[in-house]
């Protein structure tokens, strides 16, 4: 018999159900118009047929018939009574049940314990950067010696799964890889190849390994014990945290959530006593600062600084960070900006250690030696920046 109080419990954890980033748990999902689909983690299935609706809250196979909400899921994949499975959502949700009898079958779930990619083949995939064409993209926009610190500092791989595919993994707080996204990459405009199917895929998938449990976390978490101080800021893509990392570095750390469904409660444990500043995407600012308030972090604020910028430079409906970073204007913008440094030291007469300290300076900011120098050798032909004698 269900009491009052049970019932009530009930009701609070129903009310933090997300079935997204429940069946996101088990298997990868791909959004198709207001709902999300992928092959049926019921059946074996060559193409996807299970649709899962956020709005409704509910699941439908086409192909083996499965349906419910996420409570169903949870008993279905678990093998658990009802009781059971909201054991197991309160757990997952961090719902406190204070007054639920505990069972062994329950302390089993209590803890929901992540799989993880054996190390040797994490390890071996950070190489044949060549024939990674995310990687050939950033040479065209950063130095090599920003390029290297990129690919190190985010455990960049590269997969034969697509011709120049490149691997973004996810290592958590302990070192732990937990997945891998692989995505195709045009190596000249660093646009996601979208003529490739399927759009991205992962290694656990691609691995086949059995009984795989997913539990996703930031791309670039690793990144947040390093540096316990540095703030917070989190972006939709892998891609922006990577660019952003050099152009904005100033602000602190930068990782992904892997998508704008990405930032979720699980994923967000890890933020607990940060400072935390969220970047959305153009189409997903409402979304997120929605989000924003039950995210367990010391403070926290939903950035639009470059929200109208983005939109004038690029001129774009949808638009990121790395939109912004890898367009022309944003060279260009650069480029002045660093021009106009080298004006003011002039004016200043820093002597040259202060000359040194801007080009270091905008090295790391990215901007490439052969725009440096450029720039450097158009002051001298202006007559405006005359070499040291």
């Amino acid at each position: 018999m269900i009491t009052e109080a049970l019932r009530l419990q009930h009701e609070s954890i129903k009310a933090n159900i997300n079935i997204i980033d429940v069946v996101r748990h088990y298997t990868p999902l791909k959004q198709e118009g207001s709902n999300y689909i992928c092959k049926c983690p019921f059946h074996n299935e060559n193409t996807p047929s299970f649709k899962v609706s956020k709005a409704k809250g509910i699941y439908k196979c086409f192909g083996c018939g499965a349906s419910g909400d996420a409570i169903k899921f949870v008993q279905e994949k678990e093998k658990l009574n009802y009781m059971e499975a909201m054991q197991w959502l309160a757990t997952f949700h961090h719902v406190p049940l204070d007054n639920l009898q505990s069972s062994p079958s329950k302390q089993k779930n209590e803890q929901i314990r992540p799989s993880y990619i054996p190390k040797d083949i994490f390890y071996h995939s950070l190489s044949n950067y060549q024939n990674n064409n995310f990687v050939q993209f950033l040479h065209t926009i950063f130095d090599k010696e920003i390029v290297d610190e990129i690919v190190e500092n985010y455990y960049i791989g590269t997969s034969t799964y697509y011709n120049g595919g490149t691997v973004f993994y996810q290592v958590d707080s302990e070192s732990n890889v937990r997945t891998g996204k692989i995505m195709p990459y045009n190596p000249v405009t660093g646009k996601r190849d979208r003529e490739k199917k399927p759009a991205s895929n992962w290694v656990h998938s691609v691995l086949a390994i059995k009984d795989y449990h997913l539990q996703q976390c930031f791309f670039g978490e690793h990144l947040i014990t390093e540096n316990p101080l540095a703030p917070i800021n989190i972006v939709e893509s892998e891609k922006a945290a990577c660019l952003a990392s050099v152009w904005f570095s100033d602000l602190g750390i930068w990782i992904a959530a892997g998508g704008k469904e990405g930032l979720t409660a699980t994923k967000c444990q890890s933020l607990k006593g940060r400072n935390v500043i969220l970047w959305p995407d153009n189409d997903s600012l409402q979304e997120w600062q929605a989000k924003a308030k039950s995210i367990p972090c010391a403070s926290i604020k939903v950035s639009t600084a470059l929200f109208v910028s983005r939109n004038a430079v690029e001129g774009q409906d949808k638009a990121d960070i790395a939109d912004y970073i890898s367009s022309p204007t944003a060279r260009d913008e650069l480029i002045d900006e660093f021009r106009q440094a080298l004006i003011d030291y002039r004016e200043d007469e820093h002597g040259m250690a202060g000359q040194w300290q801007i080009w270091e300076q905008f090295k790391k900011k990215g901007l490439r030696m052969m725009d440096r120098v450029q720039c450097c050798q158009q002051l001298i032909n202006d007559k405006i920046f005359l070499p040291e004698e």
